[in-house]
């Protein structure tokens, strides 16, 4: 976030409100966003009805700010609007909560001498509407997709070798926000097992 570049609005009142952007990906360790007020210790509300949280907050130092986590749930991915001293103003801000995801890999079928078939599957929370880019991490073409499993066969040769170490990356884009996560996927040749993370297991935790 640059915060250099304010998003300014102000009115021919002389009524002004600002906030650092107009748009946000957050999630539980995101920090509140600081309120620029025109005129100062101006009352500032959100264009919310009575039952909802626009997220505005005063932090410990006496600073008013916007704070995405106190928002209503239903107001996520809408612009909220908001007042000064009752005056209307065109500041606005849309919230969307970040994907938090992660993925499994386990083998289709037992490593043989010159590939190895695993299948990936994606797990965690707001996944819903992302896609989906695969970096298998064996030179291979990126995969784009919105499916949350999918399969890719890797090719060796283990005549020279018997463990093979690919690091896959995983990236999600939601059209508003984007998230990667990467896990060091291994093989053995010949045994039968699979190792993410240097350990083996059918699944990352």
């Amino acid at each position: 976030v640059d915060f250099s570049l304010p998003y300014l609005c102000c009115d021919e009142n002389n009524i002004g409100l600002s906030l650092p952007v107009d748009k946000i990906c957050f999630d539980s360790k995101t920090p509140p966003l600081p309120f620029k007020v025109s005129p100062s210790g101006g009352f500032v509300k959100a264009n919310v009805r009575p039952d909802q949280n626009g997220g505005i907050a005063v932090n410990e130092y006496g600073a008013l700010v916007f704070d995405p986590n106190l928002v209503s749930k239903d107001l996520i991915g809408q612009p909220i609007t908001f007042t000064v001293n009752n005056f209307d103003t065109d500041c606005k801000i849309t919230i969307f909560e970040k994907p938090k995801f992660d993925f499994t890999a386990v083998p289709s079928k037992s490593p043989g001498a010159d590939e190895t078939e695993i299948t990936f599957t994606i797990t965690g929370k707001n996944i819903e509407g992302n896609k989906f880019t695969w970096d298998f991490g064996d030179k291979t073409d990126w995969v784009t997709d919105d499916k949350t499993e999918i399969t890719h066969i890797y090719k060796y040769n283990s005549e020279s070798q018997k463990e093979f170490t690919f690091d896959v990356t995983l990236y999600a884009d939601n059209g508003n926000c984007d998230f990667k996560v990467t896990h060091p996927v291994s093989f053995e040749i010949p045994d039968p097992k699979v190792l993410v993370d240097g350990k083996l297991v059918n699944e990352i935790s």
